[in-house]
């Protein structure tokens, strides 16, 4: 699945985070929004994040 169709789905369904599973059922990671949108635009850095010199 592209990055364009998982955006749609996290907008579609009004989430924010998803279990990613295999084709048995089984685990194998978890998607954030802000992980998606930062393979589009880029790392997303807040007041939050630490700085690094």
């Amino acid at each position: 699945m592209s990055v364009w169709n998982l955006l749609r789905e996290f907008q579609m369904r009004k989430v924010h985070m998803a279990v990613f599973l295999n084709g048995y059922g089984g685990t194998v990671g978890i998607i954030t929004l802000e992980g998606v949108v930062g393979e589009i635009v880029g790392d997303i850095f807040d007041e939050n994040d630490s700085k690094t010199n």
